[in-house]
């Protein structure tokens, strides 16, 4: 049985955010899913930047731009920032 993890913070999403390159583990994090989930949606954000850019398009090994994650999740930034500052006071 797997243990349950808690959601993460505001603070704990953006931190998460400010890296250049996402990989399964960060994919898990933001999107609170699983490994399995996590790596079909990565599978899914490479297709999608292989058909921007074309096939040649070369990633560092499993993991992809933290820009094409927040797009595919549809993270709202400044709202996380607002949120953060809010329980930061």
């Amino acid at each position: 049985m797997s243990k349950k993890t808690l959601p993460l913070t505001a603070s704990e999403i953006l931190e998460l955010l400010n890296k250049q390159w996402a990989s399964n583990q960060d994919i898990m994090a933001i999107g609170g899913v699983g490994i399995n989930k996590a790596i079909s949606d990565r599978k899914e954000i490479e297709k999608k930047i292989k058909e921007k850019y074309g096939e040649d398009c070369r990633l560092p090994s499993y993991k992809v731009p933290m820009v094409e994650v927040v797009n595919f999740y549809n993270i709202n930034i400044n709202y996380l920032k607002k949120v953060s500052q809010i329980n930061s006071k």
